[in-house]
């Protein structure tokens, strides 16, 4: 239900937040911060569930590919579309802290851009992966062990906004697409506008 919806991305947010703005980063971490993590942990689970309900329609769904003609790529793209409400209630709740903390600014109008490059940064790996556990089916069997590492492959969630807006950024980017759109979103919380480069590198990658 909404509560789990809800409760999922504050809980990963909280133990994050707790462990690196409390006890690693607690000079460095401003009062935004907390809302940068949740923002991006929303991003992630929005990622991480899309992909993983990608594996089990593509490697489960063997004997309706064979017998009925329909894109393949529907298998994909319809949890990356249905977990988008998600998505969107819980970017409601960061969208409010940050209007509560910050109030609203111009910077706001770049969110579509934003989620919909999460979006299609999402499909993608979701079509690979999903195609590759259709074919191997060791795969959706380790994929969960790589979605969890992939939070901590995408430093804006938990690092300081300070600490990753230097140029290292736009390399991990090119590496990690998730990065680029986490990244935007970092700066749109702190009512800025995310650079035309980053903007870039996102919808490239």
């Amino acid at each position: 239900g909404i509560g789990w919806v809800i409760f999922q991305p504050v809980f990963q947010a909280v133990l994050l937040w707790w462990l690196f703005a409390r006890r690693v980063f607690s000079e460095q971490a401003d009062g935004l911060y907390a809302l940068q993590v949740l923002g991006g942990t929303t991003m992630w689970l929005y990622g991480s569930n899309s992909i993983l309900a990608a594996i089990h329609h593509l490697s489960t769904g063997g004997n309706l590919i064979t017998k009925v003609y329909f894109p393949r790529a529907l298998l994909a793209l319809c949890p990356c579309v249905l977990y988008l409400l998600d998505l969107a209630i819980c970017s409601g709740i960061v969208l409010v802290g940050v209007g509560y903390c910050a109030g609203i600014s111009w910077a706001m109008l770049w969110l579509p851009i934003c989620y919909l490059g999460v979006f299609c940064a999402t499909l993608g790996p979701a079509l690979v992966v999903g195609i590759l556990a259709a074919l191997y089916r060791d795969v959706k069997h380790i994929a969960p062990y790589f979605l969890q590492l992939w939070i901590f492959a995408t430093p804006v969630i938990y690092l300081p906004f300070s600490m990753v807006t230097d140029g290292r950024n736009l390399l991990i980017s090119l590496l990690n697409p998730l990065q680029a759109w986490v990244s935007c979103l970092a700066y749109i919380i702190q009512g800025m506008s995310p650079p035309l480069d980053l903007l870039v590198v996102g919808l490239l990658v």
